[in-house]
């Protein structure tokens, strides 16, 4: 088997299994201010990957973070950064958005072509909010935002439906 040269101590320290991400976010808590973390506005609580950012950091949110709430009260798209204060409240925010996914390179199909994996370019538009009470699930408020649309490629999976399937839905009644 392979074996790392004996200068590098414990290299799986080096990869992060959580974010794989081209980039990520730094969720920074304000409220925790030293000279050392003035630079930063405060202290780096945890990393979001750039995929995930959008849905999770958005102005308003509640970011859960080691069971603690916090209040996302800025999201810096230039220095991917948010910010955030503790917080406790009796609800959790989920975003409101819509995702296309179209592939750019089929590598492999199966079932007769119906069945493809390959490589896809993502857009993801997340355009706002809700507000959901922890206890009962309840909305209790929506709103809306404006962000720049998430774009990336990655390698993907997808099934193309027959317009037979389609047309039957759609005499059927049903939502296509």
């Amino acid at each position: 088997g392979w074996v790392a040269h004996p200068a590098v101590e414990a290299p799986a320290r080096a990869v992060s299994l959580r974010v794989i991400d081209p980039y990520e976010f730094e969720v920074v808590d304000t409220s925790i201010r030293t000279p050392e973390t003035e630079e930063k506005g405060g202290v780096v609580i945890d990393h979001v990957g750039y995929s995930r950012a959008f849905y999770e950091l958005f102005e308003g949110a509640i970011y859960l973070h080691q069971a603690r709430q916090y209040a996302i009260v800025r999201l810096d798209l230039e220095q991917r950064r948010a910010l955030c204060k503790p917080t406790s409240v009796n609800y959790y925010t989920s975003s409101r958005n819509h995702t296309d996914v179209n592939p750019t390179n089929k590598l492999e199909a199966r079932a007769g072509g119906t069945v493809s994996s390959g490589w896809v370019h993502v857009v993801a538009h997340v355009w706002g909010w809700r507000r959901v009470e922890l206890r009962t699930g309840r909305v209790l408020e929506v709103g809306t935002f404006s962000l720049p649309p998430l774009r990336y490629e990655t390698r993907g999976f997808w099934c193309d439906v027959p317009k037979a399937a389609q047309t039957a839905a759609v005499a059927a009644g049903l939502d296509f």
